[in-house]
């Protein structure tokens, strides 16, 4: 535990090289029987979706056009001003001959600015990490209660599948 910041490190075996929990941070979990066991099948989908929800609510949204290739990988995600708003990570396990993953992103939404701006997102040594607090100031409050009911819809545009995501109305439970 950092006690001069009160953050607990904890290391696990997900993708990517840091995972930040707190209140203001969604997290979108996706457990999924992969056809082939590629990371990509969800992680390409799910950048997708969250851009597609995003650009939607006319947020400000950018990819890095490269982040496909193997050296640039930890670039996939989703970004606004040069700074990483979502990230994405995914962990497959094998069960038999099925393949499923885990985790999912995570959506700066209006976390603690004195915490995320500890993070080299992704393990990106030089980049700073953004929320939409800061990106959308004041314009948040009209459009947190249709993120998750937009995000919903695209979800099921991309992965071609019907959802059932519950009803989340408190900021209190947006984490």
């Amino acid at each position: 535990m950092k006690e001069e910041f009160s953050i607990e490190l904890i290391r696990t075996s997900r993708g990517g090289s840091v995972w930040y929990h707190d209140m203001g941070v969604l997290q979108i979990s996706v457990v999924a029987e992969l056809e082939h066991g590629f990371p990509s099948e969800i992680v390409y989908p799910l950048e997708e979706t969250l851009y597609q929800t995003l650009e939607a609510l006319s947020v400000p949204v950018e990819r890095v056009a490269e982040r496909k290739k193997p050296e640039l990988q930890s670039h996939i995600g989703i970004w606004s001003s040069g700074k990483k708003l979502a990230a994405i990570g995914v962990h497959i396990r094998r069960f038999g001959k099925k393949q499923i993953s885990m985790f999912g992103a995570a959506l700066n939404v209006f976390p603690l600015p004195a915490n995320l701006c500890l993070i080299d997102p992704c393990g990106i040594s030089g980049k700073e990490s953004t929320s939409l607090a800061e990106v959308l100031g004041k314009r948040l409050k009209y459009i947190e209660p249709r993120l998750v009911q937009v995000f919903q819809r695209k979800f099921q545009e991309v992965f071609k599948v019907e959802t059932l995501i519950p009803e989340v109305t408190t900021q209190e439970t947006i984490c």
